[in-house]
């Protein structure tokens, strides 16, 4: 499990701190939203608060296959997560070709409607009973 600390949460760092220590000192991973390098998810949070995910927004994954700037971009926020000892996590993952650039430049883990569509928790459930 991880909590996510969204552009409101990470407005006051001390108390996104608090909020995040404490979710590790019970077990659950954490991580800032998914709009790094948007809103105010900027590199002061990845200094000064105890994250271990950062997440990247879709807007640099959508066109990553085709545009060199998000693949310098994309390059560059996971080779920086992983010198802090930061796992990444890419938001909007729609297509094979985007998840192999990601997994090309580093990217540890994915999420979007390539992997699976969101759903209710029940539906979950009965998806994870069923495998």
């Amino acid at each position: 499990m991880q909590i996510a600390l969204g552009n409101q949460q990470l407005r006051d760092r001390s108390h996104a701190g608090a909020v995040a220590q404490q979710g590790i000192t019970h077990g659950f991973r954490t991580g800032g939203s998914g709009n790094f390098g948007t809103g105010f998810s900027s590199l002061a949070s990845l200094q000064r608060l105890p994250l271990q995910r950062l997440k990247i927004d879709r807007c640099f994954v959508q066109d990553l296959p085709s545009n060199r700037s998000d693949r310098s971009i994309v390059k560059a926020t996971i080779l920086m997560a992983h010198e802090l000892g930061l796992s990444c996590l890419a938001e909007g993952v729609e297509t094979d070709s985007q998840r192999e650039h990601l997994l090309e430049l580093g990217c540890d883990s994915f999420q979007g409607y390539l992997l699976g569509r969101p759903m209710p928790a029940e539906q979950l459930k009965e998806l994870i009973a069923a495998s």
